[in-house]
């Protein structure tokens, strides 16, 4: 018997020892973006562009994205890290992101906080009447009382994608 000194349990082609996810055929690799342990600020001000405090403290979030590849290094999940640092406006405001892409090619969007009736939210966790190649998906739909809160929120492709097609991470 031939010893196999590069198993690939799941049989994608790419061997255990450099597969995140060596027993699971559809996952591979894992790429994170901003980058490593780095996450990205926001600052958003409640009356922009009008006249206001301008201090960009009304909602200060960071984030991190974590961007699933398959063997073939295309897209078939995103997983994104938010963080309510800070809520220093008073007016009721939900938070979310869009993508570049049809809400049609995502299968399914899961840790959302859909906390107010106001939104319009399709079975696949996007938001209905959006442009076709723009996916708007709320993170919270009221972010008032969410500071200091952590949500990861998983968005599943229904097939993968180029990772270009996704656009650039601010």
């Amino acid at each position: 018997a031939k010893l196999n000194a590069y198993p690939d349990s799941d049989g994608d082609g790419i061997i255990d020892a450099l597969d995140e996810f060596p027993t699971n055929p559809n996952f591979a690799f894992v790429y994170n973006a901003p980058g490593g342990d780095t996450n990205g600020e926001l600052g958003f001000e409640d009356l922009w562009p009008y006249r206001g405090d301008d201090d960009f403290n009304d909602m200060v979030v960071t984030y991190d994205y974590d961007i699933i590849t398959t063997s073939n290094n295309q897209v078939i999940r995103l997983v994104a890290h938010y963080t309510i640092k800070n809520i220093g406006g008073s007016f009721e405001n939900a938070f979310g992101f869009s993508l570049p892409v049809s809400p049609s090619l995502i299968s399914n969007v899961s840790g959302q906080l859909i906390n107010t009736d106001l939104l319009d939210i399709a079975p696949n966790g996007t938001e209905q009447g959006t442009a076709q190649n723009e996916s708007v998906i709320f993170v919270v739909g009221n972010a008032l009382y969410e500071e200091g809160k952590s949500f990861i929120i998983t968005v599943d492709f229904n097939a993968p994608l180029e990772v270009a097609a996704l656009g650039q991470v601010p």
